[in-house]
């Protein structure tokens, strides 16, 4: 992981983020996050969604489920869980472009909020994935455990379910992804 020895401030990330909006979406599309090509020759666009499609699947999801997605960008993976697993998710950026653009597109099925703020700030009950009624039955994030180092919070903290278990998402450059479970 590349870190700052410098402290990186929220309004810092958004700047960051917004200021380079278009570079972004013309290298990433609607999903800030890599790919996974299993076989080697799918498409940039096919290994997302597959990565994606891959990292959903552990969630085990009900349709309808609830899912907080935690470092949203775009809101690609937040309308992938609500046009294929008729999910309700409530998506955390911290851009107000990449929030405007998230809300720009329809999605056929389940519900989408997207929220401009700092999820790890939002004065929620301790252990509370999101506010209700938008309470969770999984938190969900690509990478966004690597976005709150330096923080001073638990990296883990915002992905602890209603059991109290912690559910983490970790993607390698090289390697398959992997799931990890936390008490």
């Amino acid at each position: 992981m590349i870190t700052s020895p410098f402290a990186i401030s929220t309004s810092e990330v958004a700047d960051h983020y917004n200021s380079l909006d278009a570079f972004y979406r013309d290298i990433w599309g609607e999903h800030v996050h890599h790919g996974y090509w299993e076989n080697g020759d799918e498409t940039s666009e096919e290994a997302i969604l597959h990565l994606s499609n891959v990292l959903i699947g552990w969630l085990n999801l009900k349709a309808g489920a609830s899912v907080c997605d935690l470092g949203c960008g775009y809101g690609g993976t937040s309308r992938l869980l609500a046009n294929h697993y008729a999910a309700k998710v409530m998506g955390y950026t911290l851009s107000e472009r990449q929030k405007d653009f998230a809300e720009s597109i329809p999605i056929t099925q389940g519900k989408v909020e997207y929220r401009c703020q700092d999820f790890m700030h939002n004065n929620l009950e301790k252990g509370r994935i999101c506010r209700p009624p938008h309470q969770a039955d999984q938190p969900w994030s690509a990478h966004y455990s690597s976005q709150t180092s330096g923080s001073g919070l638990p990296a883990t903290e915002p992905m602890r379910n209603p059991s109290g278990r912690r559910r983490l998402i970790r993607c390698g450059l090289a390697s398959a992804p992997q799931a990890l479970s936390c008490s």
